[in-house]
């Protein structure tokens, strides 16, 4: 239980540290609306920084990762079941341009959202309906103007590991932006950060798998999500 309490404050505090430095970096970046490219440079080293301060460590197994182009536009879809899924992707897709699209909670956050805003990640209101027509219509144009974008379409984390439901509307965008679907399945990061707990679990190693890409042409709502979901499963 010490060495517990003894990482978990060390992950904490350096999370803390690491999002004041962001913050502040990313302050001329929304004030004087300057381009935007150094500051996604520090997603790569704040997943990994956050990963090495708990001796997380990423195997990628069986990967088809270079099926994929880091020039092409893709949307890729993952398991979602720890804050720490977020560290690996920035990790595991630093060559791509992405975009997350991530809870809108976090935008109500003071400061640390003009990092956000500026890094141009999507808030997702999931309790309004009329706003989610606005947020795939955003989407599907990031992807049009050639970004990727990073979609749990889970919509929340999982309690106990356990894939959830999935929402349908991911695979819309994926649909009507005629973008490729890229399934990346990660391992038990509940293990590491179990959610809801102040405490991580150090020493983890967590296998990621990236699929390859899947064409949406030709195929239903509910064969892509069938699809998707034996991926991740």
């Amino acid at each position: 239980m010490l060495v517990k309490i003894i990482f978990s404050l060390l992950y904490w505090v350096s999370l803390i540290l690491f999002t004041i430095i962001i913050v502040f970096y990313a302050m001329p970046f929304y004030i004087f609306n300057k381009n935007s490219n150094k500051l996604k440079g520090l997603s790569y080293p704040w997943g990994k920084f956050l990963l090495s301060v708990t001796f997380t460590k990423i195997h990628v197994v069986d990967s088809d990762s270079h099926l994929i182009n880091p020039t092409e536009n893709y949307v890729f879809m993952c398991n979602h079941k720890s804050y720490f899924d977020i560290y690996i992707l920035f990790v595991v897709l630093k060559n791509f341009d992405f975009v997350f699209l991530i809870k809108k909670e976090l935008f109500n956050i003071p400061l640390f959202n003009w990092a956000l805003k500026k890094l141009g990640y999507i808030p997702i209101d999931r309790g309004n309906s009329k706003k989610a027509i606005k947020i795939f219509i955003e989407a599907i144009n990031r992807i049009k103007q050639g970004q990727s974008v990073v979609i749990f379409p889970e919509g929340t984390r999982s309690k106990d590991g356990k894939l959830l439901p999935f929402k349908k509307g991911p695979f819309t965008i994926a649909e009507r932006s005629n973008s490729k679907i890229v399934p990346i399945r990660i391992g038990d990061t509940h293990l590491v950060h179990p959610r809801g707990s102040f405490l991580i679990n150090p020493f983890k190693n967590i296998d990621v798998k990236i699929y390859p890409p899947i064409d949406t042409i030709g195929k239903s709502t509910d064969e892509l999500m069938s699809v998707v979901r034996k991926c991740l499963e």
